[in-house]
């Protein structure tokens, strides 16, 4: 499931973190209307490290307790601390690590859109049961979420 949302480089604007509220609740309405369990609770974001503070920021407006940053290289701690700060009932942790290519199987939680046809970059081990995977991809053209 893709959703497109606005983001201009530089500081983030409520409308922009709006925006991505709003397209992350139109996926939650689709995956509710197939039947399939609500996304929240828990979620692993993965993005550039550069681009995971407004999807961050738009995941903790929609009742995710536990919020993981998977990034390749280190997200800025001013970042992570500032989402600490401002949400402190939450658990929210940045992990910087290389890609681990594994095949997309099938998890609790887990939308498995395309299986076998696009690798999973991080190890199974670090989705806990019940763990949404969003990611966040960053183009010219604006911003992308895909909730897998």
């Amino acid at each position: 499931m893709t959703s497109a949302v606005e983001h201009q480089s530089g500081r983030i604007d409520e409308p922009q973190i709006d925006d991505a509220v709003a397209e992350l609740l139109r996926a939650r309405a689709v995956l509710r209307s197939r039947g399939e369990t609500t996304l929240g609770g828990r979620v692993v974001l993965l993005a550039a490290a550069r681009d995971a503070e407004l999807p961050a920021r738009a995941l903790l407006r929609i009742s995710v307790h536990e919020l993981t940053l998977w990034s390749e290289s280190p997200i800025d701690d001013g970042i992570v601390d500032a989402l600490v700060a401002a949400n402190p009932s939450r658990r929210i942790r940045a992990v910087a690590t290389a890609s681990l290519d594994m095949p997309w199987r099938s998890a609790h939680g887990v939308l498995d859109a395309r299986p076998g046809v696009e690798p999973l970059p991080l190890p199974l081990a670090a989705l806990a049961p019940g763990s949404w995977v969003v990611r966040a991809e960053a183009s010219a053209a604006g911003f992308r979420l895909v909730v897998d």
